[in-house]
């Protein structure tokens, strides 16, 4: 009888899992740094005027009160969904590296990287815009737009997610099928 070799093997699926895990703490160190500069460099660049602001009214006038105020708190929310979704890969990450990288575990963690992937979609389909104020007026108003490209991609991703999900759950079911016989 001759042995059955497998292209892939579960101390490779172990490795990726660690390096994806890696990767996803990159992801989410870089987009701490720029969610925590951006609004540092943007107040220093307003400290040289005349009527500087203190940080805190900095602040209050850019993500509250301000004129582009829904502009950066979509920003926010982009980054918020950004951040929980590189969250849920880091746990699949892990869920991949342990001693059983397909189990339940790790249907688990592709379940919760499904639902932050339809948040973050939603999140990234919905634009803010600058609208010049109608009638010529001076100034400006805000608007909100909905895109469906990042709706497309979401929703392949979401159905991909979803197929390997299945995929493995069902391996987990004729896993423990099996060692019950045994």
């Amino acid at each position: 009888m001759t042995d059955i070799v497998y292209l892939i093997n579960e101390a490779q699926i172990r490795s990726n899992g660690r390096w994806l895990a890696r990767f996803a703490v990159a992801g989410q160190v870089v987009l701490s740094a720029h969610a925590v500069s951006t609004p540092l460099v943007l107040y220093a660049i307003q400290a040289g005027t005349k009527s500087a602001q203190t940080p805190a009214e900095f602040m209050r006038e850019a993500y509250i009160h301000g004129p582009l105020a829904p502009h950066n708190l979509h920003g926010v929310a982009v980054v918020a969904m950004s951040f929980l979704f590189l969250e849920c890969v880091r746990r699949l990450g892990g869920g991949l590296a342990t001693a059983d990288p397909l189990g339940n575990r790790t249907v688990r963690h592709l379940g919760s990287l499904r639902w932050a992937c339809v948040a973050l979609t939603l999140a990234m389909g919905v634009s803010t815009e600058i609208v010049m104020n109608a009638g010529g007026a001076p100034g400006f108003g805000t608007g909100f737009d909905f895109s469906t490209t990042p709706l497309y991609a979401g929703l392949l991703a979401i159905t991909g997610i979803s197929l390997v999900r299945r995929i493995i759950r069902q391996a987990v079911i004729l896993k423990t099928e099996n060692e019950s016989i045994v």
